[in-house]
Formats: C-alpha cells, structure tokens, sequence
C-alpha cells in the first residue's frame, strides 16, 4: 500500500506531499487537479511495469506481451509543471514514493527524477527504511554506453562495461535491476514493482467488459475494461486466487 507520495514539477503540482490511507476521497472542483493526481499514479504505474520513460508518456501499442498503454494526458510535451510567470514547462518532474508491504515492518522509499521531452531518468534511488537498496544518477551528456548504479552500501558505482547490456538512462533502474541478480537481493525490487503496477485507474466501458478475450494467461485488465473475461479466467485458475475472487 502507498503511504506516502511526493510530486514535484507535474503538471499543475509544483510540489505536493501527501499521506494516504486504504480508502482515500479527493474532492474538488473542476480543473483543480484531481485528474493530474490520477496522471501522477499512472506514470508509478508505468514504471512498476518496466516502460521506458517515452512510453509511460506517449503511449505504447498492444503486443504480444502487454495491453495497449494509453498515453498520459497532454503526452510528454504537457508533463512538467507550468510557469506562467515565463509560460515555460519545467523540468525534471520528480516523484517520491512510500509504499508499505504487508509482509516487511520496514518501509520502502522509491524516488525518480525524470525528464519527459528527453524520454530519460535524472536521478533514482530506493531505500528500505534507512538503508539503502540503489541509486543511480544519470551523468551529461549521457550516451548508449549506460549510466552508474550505486548498489546499497557501495560508495564505488557499479562499472558498464564489466556486464552487457549497459544500464539504460531511457528506462527505470527498478526493473533493469530486476535482472541483475548477482549484485543485490531482488526481493525489494519485486516488491516495489509489484507495488507500483498494482495502481490501476479503472474507467470500464459495458462493450470492453463483454468483449471476448485475445490470448491466454492474462495479468491485467485494461484501463477500460479490456480482457476482463480472460483476467477472471487466469484467477479461477489458481486455487488460492480463485478462492478469494468466489469469496
């Protein structure tokens, strides 16, 4: 569960803190932000996934893997927060993160600073409670060469070219890592992940929930309803899921 979420530079958020509970009520009137909240959770959503930065943004088309991923509203063009003083967008946009894992007493603090119109992460690190699991800061210029990632207490950053590929500053260490097994406990890594990508917005439509399922072993419904038949036959398909969705 998300405990805490910190953004900066988003939209109409130059910065903004929040504490959140299970059930949480935003209220307000028109145009006076609750939607770019909603953005601001679906680009965690993104990088719980593994998109690239360009993705989260603009969209990612339907394949053989994964749903349509719609784009966040107003694309990467419209990210960065607002300056009517100069009528300039700013950059980066920055999200800080606490989520709080059933199974842990500690909790895990996720941040990424990013830039949208380079389609790149600036700055990202995760901590778990005081300790640190990650960090990594992306250098200029930066190139295909890859960017350093500092792993937990290790002051010397991780070197590119002791293993292939390079870490990629157009996409979220967090999921990069996932693959790296020999240099950290991916546990936290998975957890975060799973964390983030279980935010989901849903606007169903009675079409897309009626419409036939392409494919098998589906993981997630779209945002509007999409293979929603084919998500309730993969949870009737494990007994203990199956349980709790009959229940």
């Amino acid at each position: 569960m998300i405990t805490h979420l910190e953004i900066s530079g988003f939209k109409s958020f130059r910065h903004v803190s929040l504490d959140l509970g299970g059930v949480n009520v935003l209220i307000g009137t028109n145009a006076s932000g609750k939607t770019n909240f909603f953005d601001a959770l679906r680009v965690l959503q993104g990088i719980g996934y593994g998109f690239t930065i360009d993705e989260i943004f603009n969209g990612k088309p339907k394949s053989a893997s994964g749903e349509v991923w719609e784009p966040i509203r107003g694309k990467s063009g419209n990210a960065g927060f607002l300056d009517w003083a100069t009528g300039r967008r700013e950059e980066p946009v920055q999200f800080a993160v606490t989520v709080k894992p059933s199974e842990r007493s500690e909790e895990l603090r996720y941040l990424i600073a990013l830039s949208p119109m380079e389609g790149k992460a600036n700055e990202e690190s995760l901590y778990s409670g005081d300790s640190p699991v990650f960090r990594s800061e992306s250098t200029e210029p930066w190139d295909s060469e890859g960017i350093p990632v500092h792993v937990g207490h290790d002051d010397e950053p991780v070197r590119n070219e002791l293993y292939s590929p390079a870490f990629e500053a157009f996409r979220p260490v967090l999921r990069q890592l996932l693959n790296r097994p020999d240099l950290l406990n991916t546990d936290l890594l998975k957890t975060c992940s799973r964390l983030l990508s279980n935010i989901q917005l849903l606007d169903p439509t009675p079409a897309n929930l009626r419409a036939y399922t392409e494919g098998r072993n589906v993981s997630r419904m779209g945002d509007r309803g999409e293979n929603f038949a084919g998500l309730v036959q993969s949870i009737l398909g494990d007994q203990e899921s199956a349980a709790a969705y009959t229940s």
